[in-house]
């Protein structure tokens, strides 16, 4: 139930994020874009020691809560790097088609975009 939970929550914010990321341009994007690559590089025993003093620190402890939080943040870039390659290959011509027809944002997103991303 761990891991279901986790892909869940992981799956939903990276790719909000990563369609953030692609869509808007913003002060700082590149940072944070830069900052998605060492969770991937460092050792996640080194990771994983850190969030535990971290989490006690704040008060967390340790438990379930915890654990999902730990393992959505190691996940997390994975999916925005992934998502954000599948959606280089995005015509945004789609978009604005479905846009002209009188699709709002969301009905968009929904309709067109999230099944680009998933096939």
């Amino acid at each position: 139930w761990i891991a279901v939970t986790t892909t869940v929550i992981a799956t939903g914010l990276g790719t909000a994020a990563a369609l953030a990321l692609f869509r808007y341009e913003f002060r700082g994007k590149a940072l944070l874009q830069a900052l998605l690559f060492p969770p991937i590089a460092i050792p996640w025993l080194i990771v994983g020691t850190a969030m535990l003093i971290f989490f006690f620190w704040v008060g967390i402890g340790r438990g379930a809560p915890a654990v999902i939080l730990g393992h959505v943040a190691l996940a997390l870039p994975y999916v925005i790097v992934v998502v954000m390659a599948r959606l280089q290959t995005f015509d945004g011509q789609l978009e604005e088609a479905a846009r002209s027809l009188g699709a709002n944002q969301w009905i968009v997103t929904r309709d067109v975009t999230l099944p680009w991303v998933a096939s």
